[in-house]
């Protein structure tokens, strides 16, 4: 795709503007490497192995003898003529405004070539802000504050499916702590005990002594954590913001051996906990039905599913115009569900919804 073409598209569908870091050189499959804005520099590759090795690069400044050498004239005006167009009517990077959610730093490469990549990664590590403050319950927290406190914002099951382990991810927000110290659990008001406190970098992953506000943790997962637990010295506090996002498609999920129904009752449980898809329970069937944000969920979820627990399902969407959490006065609830039970369903706590087939059904009910 063309690169203006593209950052026309990040603005139009994500609604943010980019401000190129390198451009690409050459398109359509005919990817040259890239030129680097701050210093002037082309960057070329060549090799990569398919990703499993790096690109060998070559830098060299854009108007020099080794740059003429190196690549061919028509690159050469083809990319002069999208600087210029870029200098003259592209965003100028601000620090402030990446902040700020405005603007976005963009950057090309190939993965597939393992070219780039060290430069994003560098670029990010030096661009990302530091830990900020977080607001919780009851008080801003200060990531210089003493006190350790985190919040669970990932669960993921079976990282390593020989052992079935459940991972939860904790961001700290303040202080620090040590491998093997026990720290307050607010939504069960427990004490538990950070035995392997790990750190993950793609595959790799290690055990850690020390964490300090800002790093992100995963821990193993019993069963006992949920997306928005927050853990503290002992303070009863409990992190707010933390998005739960709202589902958009709708299936009913429908087990294609009857013999693997634990199977999947565990899958789809343990799944919904990790965020991405949501579990309902109809009033009127004991068929399941998920809601996810999109559409590719559902093909995860079924893969998933089948190479993970060995349950085997149909997924048949289901009309969905508006999802609507319904509460109030017990006796009118239950004639409500009663007046709407084709449509209701209960979520994972225990709380009644109704999924609208259509508008009229919806302006009905309302």
């Amino acid at each position: 795709k063309d690169p203006f073409e593209l950052m026309e598209e990040l603005e139009n569908v994500l609604g943010i503007r980019s401000c190129p870091m390198n451009w690409p050189i050459g398109v359509d499959g005919d990817f040259q490497g890239v030129y680097q804005r701050k210093d002037g520099h082309v960057l070329l590759y060549s090799g990569g192995n398919h990703g499993m090795s790096v690109a060998d690069e070559l830098s060299v400044p854009l108007d020099s003898p080794e740059c003429e050498a190196a690549l061919a004239q028509h690159y050469r005006d083809r990319l002069h003529d999208e600087i210029e167009l870029l200098d003259e009517a592209g965003d100028p990077f601000q620090l402030d405004a990446v902040l700020s959610g405005q603007l976005t730093p963009l950057f090309f490469g190939s993965a597939v070539n393992n070219f780039g990549v060290r430069q994003l990664l560098n670029a990010f590590a030096k661009l990302a802000p530091p830990p900020m403050v977080r607001e919780t319950d009851k008080r801003p927290v200060n990531p210089d504050e003493n006190d350790f406190s985190a919040f669970v914002f990932k669960i993921q099951a079976n990282m390593d499916p020989k052992h079935r382990d459940r991972t939860a991810f904790l961001r700290i927000c303040s202080g620090s702590f040590t491998r093997g110290e026990k720290v307050f659990h607010v939504r069960t008001g427990r004490e538990i005990r950070l035995a392997a406190p790990t750190a993950f970098l793609a595959k790799d992953k290690e055990v850690i002594d020390h964490a300090w506000a800002g790093d992100i943790v995963g821990i193993n997962d019993p069963g006992l954590f949920r997306i928005g637990d927050t853990l503290t010295d002992g303070e009863k506090m409990n992190f707010t913001g933390i998005p739960d996002f709202a589902p958009e498609h709708f299936a009913r999920v429908t087990l294609l051996n009857p013999l693997k129904s634990k199977q999947m009752a565990k899958g789809l449980a343990e799944l919904s906990e990790e965020g991405a898809t949501q579990l309902y329970e109809p009033l009127k069937s004991a068929i399941p039905v998920i809601g996810v944000v999109g559409e590719l969920q559902f093909d995860v979820l079924k893969f998933r599913l089948q190479s993970e627990y060995g349950a085997d399902v149909s997924l048949d969407r289901v009309p969905a115009h508006g999802i609507r959490w319904v509460s109030g006065p017990e006796k009118d609830m239950g004639k409500f569900a009663e007046e709407y039970a084709m449509d209701c369903m209960m979520d994972k706590e225990r709380n009644l919804v109704c999924l609208f087939p259509n508008e009229y059904r919806l302006n009905l009910a309302m």
